[in-house]
């Protein structure tokens, strides 16, 4: 049997309402176990912040390209996770080293596939660093630089929930798929690697 991995997926969506944080245990083939799950609201401020990133990235060309201002509300998004995860673990008795990844959707300012760009703000490295936890992000970017479309998509998790769940339960689908956003048939699982405690992944 292969081994299980315990992942907790963290959506920020494009309604900005707040982070939804859920967990798996699953070994990345047919077997997915649920776990726990919340929601983290954002304040109305702070939503305020996410609209003005909309309006910051529109002239951006490069992923990776971040004004002075889109990167203050990069760390302050960044943060508002790592209180997210700080509260997921201690409300359900969880300890962060018994997960094994942090699946990191980031906030997505500026998404144009047509042109092969993609950007989600987040700083995958710093979560990693505050939480002790490996991160994976830049998960859609990546998507498309392999291929894809860098859709918010994992088929072995929808189909399990479709197949296994009631519609309350579908509430933690967006955050569960945060663990592995890749788009079928093309997507490639290059920049996707084992790692260590603390360590973030592109």
């Amino acid at each position: 049997m292969d081994v299980i991995r315990t992942a907790i997926g963290l959506m920020s969506g494009t309604s900005m309402d707040g982070i939804d944080v859920a967990l798996i245990r699953t070994d990345g083939r047919g077997f997915i176990e649920r776990g726990p799950f919340m929601g983290v609201p954002y304040d109305a401020d702070f939503r305020g912040q996410l609209k003005r990133a909309l309006e910051l990235a529109r002239p951006l060309s490069a992923r990776n390209e971040r004004p002075a201002e889109l990167r203050e509300i990069e760390l302050e998004l960044t943060l508002r996770h790592v209180i997210a995860v700080t509260a997921f673990l201690e409300r359900f008795g969880l300890l962060a080293d018994g997960v094994d990844v942090l699946g990191f959707h980031g906030q997505t300012v500026l998404h144009r596939p047509d042109e092969g760009l993609t950007i989600q703000i987040g700083d995958g490295p710093e979560l990693a660093r505050r939480t002790g936890i490996p991160v994976v992000y830049d998960m859609r970017a990546n998507d498309m630089v392999h291929g894809g479309q860098g859709r918010r998509w994992c088929r072995p998790i929808m189909q399990h929930l479709r197949e296994n769940s009631s519609s309350r339960d579908r509430r933690s689908a967006s955050s569960i798929s945060a663990a592995s956003p890749i788009s079928p048939p093309s997507a490639r699982m290059a920049g996707y690697r084992p790692s260590t405690a603390g360590r973030a992944i592109r």
